[in-house]
């Protein structure tokens, strides 16, 4: 049997269809891959605050103060870039580090230890930690907010639900435009 001319391939309807499907499948699998980023990320965010939070008391106990400077802390981010004491003030932080701009670590002299997404579907969105009550006991009356206590937070004016959907965060209250969330 001899095929008359006819060149075996696809059609440009069932390449269509195969475009279309890969489509529909990229469709459902980025935001799914965006949010497993995301937590990955924030996972590496909660982290660093722990450490940052654990050196500044160590600082604390030993100096009856807590630290305003990462130089002062046993801590070294050597991935991270350095911001200058006017970059770190327009933070309103006292010293902070950049990631690739990617994301900023902050500490300042109220026993603040701070980390935020710079960049991405979840900027301004980040973990801190403050001073804590049992080192500082009028903390906790002044601010509101438990010392010792891992919080998420994200800007009111650009809500990102990283906090409450990715996270799984209590909505604690606003503070300052922040949305404060327990975890």
């Amino acid at each position: 049997m001899k095929n008359n001319g006819c060149k075996k391939g696809f059609t440009l309807i069932e390449l269509l269809v195969v475009v279309l499907i890969i489509g529909i499948l990229a469709a459902i699998a980025l935001p799914q891959y965006q949010k497993a980023v995301a937590k990955a990320r924030g996972a590496e965010l909660i982290s660093m605050v722990r450490a940052i939070d654990t050196a500044q008391q160590a600082y604390f106990l030993a100096n009856n103060t807590w630290a305003n400077n990462f130089d002062l802390l046993d801590v070294t981010f050597d991935s991270l870039t350095r911001l200058s004491a006017a970059e770190a003030e327009s933070y309103s932080v006292d010293d902070a580090y950049f990631k690739n701009q990617e994301s900023i670590l902050a500490i300042n002299r109220s026993g603040l230890s701070l980390a935020m997404f710079g960049t991405g579907p979840y900027a301004y969105a980040g973990f801190g930690m403050w001073a804590h009550p049992e080192v500082n006991p009028t903390w906790q009356d002044r601010t509101g907010f438990e010392g010792n206590t891992l919080y998420c937070m994200e800007f009111e004016s650009v809500p990102s639900g990283f906090c409450e959907k990715l996270q799984h965060g209590t909505y604690v209250r606003t503070r300052d435009g922040i949305k404060y969330y327990k975890v």
